[in-house]
């Protein structure tokens, strides 16, 4: 059945990273995406505009959890201990004395 949905359908996504800009130790994700139904006249065009909708509402929610979850990890990390992990914070840390 695939195969037939192939002849009509076509999904193509692009994914690029690179440092970021403000911090090169950050990266950023650019994301392209883009979706052709071919073959089903008008029909066709109204699913494309159906299908951006959602994929839309998709990206901005995939946004927002992506930023809430950022958010409770930088809760977790210290900000005097960038390195910070919780599963090893069994560890008592090392303080050196000034010299």
């Amino acid at each position: 059945m695939t195969s037939h949905l192939s002849y009509y359908f076509r999904c193509m996504e692009e994914s690029h990273y690179r440092p970021a800009d403000e911090n090169p130790e950050w990266t950023e994700c650019v994301q392209t995406g883009r979706l052709a139904i071919s073959g089903l006249g008008p029909l066709g065009g109204v699913i494309e505009k159906l299908s951006k909708t959602f994929f839309d509402k998709g990206i901005l929610k995939s946004i927002e959890l992506t930023e809430r979850n950022l958010k409770v990890q930088s809760l977790k990390c210290p900000p005097h201990q960038p390195n910070f992990r919780p599963d090893h914070a069994a560890a008592p840390p090392v303080l050196l004395a000034p010299t």
